[in-house]
This record gives structure tokens, sequence and C-alpha cells, in this order.
């Protein structure tokens, strides 16, 4: 996640939904400490160094800037002030959760020096998908709404499938100047084909239709793309 004081906003990252390519965008009006941890070479492979030295793992990113790289909304509200996160401009971008779940299944077989991660290396998607919903994986929308009451958090979700045009409009609202295409970074390199439909059955599309039916609803998704509209809106 990335705070900037400069042009008041928090951008709240989801894993898998181009999180880095945003931050790609965004990271230069943010914190020092946020551009020395995910802007600037140097100190950002010196930060990996020490997190694998420490074995801090997903948690080393918050020794140095006091959030988890992925926090979710309520867990960065606890922290700032609760009028600074209210006046800020938030936001985040959500995926299809059946592109979301290949993503993340292709990406998690890349570490395979990982321990947590070994068994993954010979495991079939929808085996992948059962541990996921036995782990109780969070769903996307737990990352932007209040736990308690399932209120929106944030003042814009974005798409995935519509990154550039969604920048765009942020970049626009922020007063940040559009500066050139946007580059998908950090992507799934085993991944063989883009369509994530090639990896369902009956069975496996059964499996995330129960345990995300809360973001397929409310983030306007079904298993062929995604609807104009979100049925969650913002409460600012």
């Amino acid at each position: 996640m990335l705070i900037s004081h400069r042009k008041q906003f928090i951008f709240i990252h989801i894993y898998k939904t181009a999180g880095t390519s945003v931050m790609g965008v965004f990271s230069p009006y943010c914190r020092l400490i946020d551009r020395m941890a995910y802007d600037y070479k140097f100190t950002r492979e010196l930060f990996r160094v020490i997190n694998r030295l420490m074995r801090w793992g997903n948690d080393g990113m918050k020794q140095y800037t006091g959030f988890h790289k992925h926090a979710k909304a309520h867990e960065v509200r606890e922290k700032l002030e609760r009028k600074q996160f209210d006046s800020y401009y938030k936001f985040s971008f959500v995926r299809n959760p059946y592109d979301f779940l290949v993503s993340l299944y292709f990406y998690a077989k890349q570490f395979e020096r990982d321990p947590s991660r070994r068994a993954l290396k010979d495991m079939e998607y929808k085996d992948f998908l059962r541990r996921v919903i036995s782990n109780n994986t969070a769903c996307q929308l737990d990352f932007i709404t209040d736990p308690k009451d399932s209120s929106l958090l944030v003042d814009f979700i974005g798409r995935f499938e519509t990154l550039e045009k969604d920048i765009a409009i942020i970049q626009e609202k922020l007063g940040i100047k559009i500066d050139g295409s946007i580059k998908h970074m950090n992507s799934s390199f085993k991944r063989k084909s883009r369509d994530y439909r090639v990896y369902y059955d009956e069975e496996s599309r059964n499996l995330v239709e129960n345990h995300f039916q809360r973001d397929l609803d409310l983030l306007g998704y079904n298993f062929n793309g995604f609807n104009k509209d979100m049925r969650i809106m913002p409460n600012f």
C-alpha cells in the first residue's frame, strides 16, 4: 500500500490486481519510505535482502513503512489519525475472481524454493482452489470494506480489466500528469494461457462461485467477464 501526504491519497494494494503497475505510477508522489521500499531500485533490493536474512517473509516491508504491503483499508485506518484517513482519497483495484485465482496459482508456483509453497509445485489447479478455500483466503472486498458492517472504505474502485482508463481517472482526480501507457508488471510467467476460462471445469467453477460469491455479486463479475456497474458504491 502507499500513502501520499503531498497529494493526500492512500492506495490499498490487493495482491494480483496489477497493484505493482499501479504503484509504479503513484509511488513518486508518496512518502520517502514508500519510495525507498517500492520505487528506488537500490533500497528496494537492499530491503529484500534484509527481509530474507531476517526471515520476515510477507511482513518484511512492514518493518520499514509501518504497513504490510497488502494492508487492508481498516488496518490502515486504525494506524492513521481518523480525520486524516477520512479526508485522504482512497482507491484500490479489483479483478475477476476467476482470473484472480488463476493468476495467484501460477504466481505461487514460481517460488519453489519457499518451503511454505513447495507443495504447490506439482499441485493441480483444482486442488489449489480447495486449499485456498480451506484456508479461508480473504476475498477482495475484505481489503476495502469495514469488517464490522461491510461498508466501503475507499473512494474509488478500479478494475484490472480497464486498468489504463481507471488510472487516468485517479490521476485526473489527484491532479497528476498522465505520462505514457501503463506497463503490466509482476505477472506470472508460467501461465500458458491468458484466458482464465481454460483452467476451469464445472466443479472448479462451483468452488469459486461458492466461496467468492460476495466478490462476484458486489463487484459485478461473472465467469465470462464483468458487468458495467458495481453493486457496491462509495459512501462518501
